[in-house]
């Protein structure tokens, strides 16, 4: 993954929710703090649960402890697994109106921060947590996922990198 790069992902799998994780990921390793962006310019529509964004990751084990600022086809999601095999806890946030989406993820310390905006510019918090397990090096990337077993959604990120 190379900051600054335009990506179309097609995924199927089970989503990045409940205790067990089923999705593509475009990741590279990431040591210590970060705030990264990317638009979701489009996002075809498998379901009312497809999403596309940007996922920290403890590590590849699909019940990792993760961080997910995501956008779907209705709206924005910010998505925390606090322990490994845990249950997925879920912030909603407002609607998605593509190609207007952009999200972020920033990382100082144990916090992690999602935000959303409709330019690139100008942000809106959406949430945060605080995650004591997660280590100084993760992956850090891209996640897409249809969360419809028979189906792929397909998702085209663009501008992928720091703020």
């Amino acid at each position: 993954v190379t900051p600054g790069s335009d990506f179309n992902v097609t995924a199927g799998g089970a989503g990045i929710t409940n205790w067990s994780d089923g999705f593509r990921y475009i990741y590279q390793q990431q040591t210590g703090d970060f705030d990264v962006k990317v638009q979701v310019q489009s996002l075809t529509v498998a379901g009312n649960f497809s999403t596309a964004g940007i996922l920290a990751r403890a590590s590849l084990a699909a019940t990792s402890e993760d961080v997910y600022m995501s956008a779907s086809p209705v709206n924005y999601r910010f998505k925390h697994r606090d322990s490994n095999h845990a249950n997925t806890n879920i912030v909603e946030g407002g609607a998605a109106s593509y190609p207007n989406v952009w999200i972020r993820l920033s990382r100082v310390g144990n916090l992690f921060t999602g935000y959303t905006s409709s330019d690139g510019i100008h942000w809106t918090k959406l949430s945060s947590v605080t995650l004591n397990n997660m280590p100084t090096t993760i992956d850090l990337g891209l996640g897409v996922a249809s969360n419809v077993a028979n189906l792929t959604t397909t998702a085209q990120l663009r501008g992928y990198g720091n703020t």
